[in-house]
């Protein structure tokens, strides 16, 4: 489960300092400033990319785990009831019909 979370903070955090970085040339700052506003961008957004990895984790996990347990009964019921109708053909009297000659 932690594979598929696991890169979400990177995207958002690059994704923010690029649009950051984007946006401070277009506006003619300094290097100086642009540094800072990208850093800034960068250590915000990566703590916000970890709340939203951790919350995509719970959900994740909670829904896979109710996924899990539903396929396990499904899984139990399909096996019973195979049993059963295993039994059931036992309990059929086919009758052969004799070959013409």
């Amino acid at each position: 489960m932690e594979n598929r979370t696991r890169y979400i903070p990177s995207i958002v955090m690059l994704a923010a300092a690029f649009a950051a970085c984007i946006m401070s040339i277009y506006y003619d700052y300094t290097t100086k400033e642009i540094l800072w506003i990208v850093l800034g961008t960068i250590v915000v957004f990566f703590i916000i990319g970890i709340i939203v990895k951790v919350i995509a984790d719970k959900y994740l996990i909670t829904t896979m785990e109710a996924e899990i347990e539903e396929q396990s009964e499904d899984e139990e019921d399909n096996s019973d009831s195979k049993e059963n109708s295993m039994d059931d053909r036992d309990d059929i009297n086919v009758e052969t019909t004799p070959k013409k000659n």
